[in-house]
């Protein structure tokens, strides 16, 4: 999926840097103007209000970006996606629950075999039948994210725990959590319908657990033991 993105300042230019390609006919275009950026630094938005004019243009471009894919079979969730093995796991929950600090442990457990994919806001989508997590520049206030695709593999809803364990999550369940956790309060209709159908093809596809865990390397061994349907490593 190609997109032209024309940027104003610095931060979006050096975060869209690594994902520039050469060829490939783009499918919309992303900029702002001077004028837009001062009515959204000048609007009732107190959020808006205290941030830079390079910090607003990089972060309505993503927003514009994640509302304009639900029109094209694709959807954010709010999670921090890791690529193990060339395989996509996401953690998902409420915010301050423990999503990167988890995917950091995943990094350090398994070293070269794992990367991250977006810390904050992966990009779902479904291209021949499967399931992949997209890395896209807007990747939270910690830039942390690549410009790498993997097949989605399992998803993981974390709570806090003192003790390890995961469990799979019945599909009424799963599919609250999820929506919870996507982009959908002020998206079109056109894009809520689109969001609904691909919640209800990925939970057909795509296993849900839930994961009450500690901060601790006996952690991710529970998690991967049952996302990856592999019983130690």
């Amino acid at each position: 999926m190609n997109v032209i993105v024309e940027a104003r300042y610095d931060r979006l230019e050096r975060m869209t840097r690594d994902y520039e390609v050469s060829q490939g006919e783009p499918i919309m275009t992303l900029s702002m103007s001077e004028g837009e950026i001062a009515a959204m630094r000048q609007g009732r938005n107190p959020f808006m209000q205290r941030l830079s004019s390079e910090t607003i243009e990089h972060y309505c471009t993503g927003q514009n970006f994640n509302y304009a894919i639900l029109e094209l079979g694709g959807f954010v969730l709010h999670s921090s996606a890791v690529a193990v093995d060339g395989e996509a796991y996401l953690f998902s929950g409420d915010c301050n629950v423990g999503k990167s600090t988890h995917a950091a442990l995943w990094l350090k457990h398994f070293g070269e075999r794992a990367a991250i994919i977006n810390d904050d806001k992966p990009i779902i989508r479904r291209m021949d039948g499967v399931f992949n997590a997209y890395g896209t520049p807007w990747c939270g206030e910690k830039n942390i994210g690549n410009n790498i695709k993997a097949p989605l593999k399992a998803i993981a809803f974390l709570e806090r725990s003192n003790e390890n364990s995961i469990e799979r999550m019945e599909p009424k369940e799963a599919f609250d959590r999820l929506f919870r956790q996507t982009l959908h309060r002020i998206a079109s209709k056109s894009g809520i319908d689109a969001l609904l159908v691909q919640l209800d093809e990925l939970i057909k596809a795509v296993p849900i657990y839930v994961l009450r865990c500690s901060i601790s390397d006996e952690a991710v061994k529970v998690a991967y033991g049952a996302m990856s349907e592999r019983a130690s490593e």
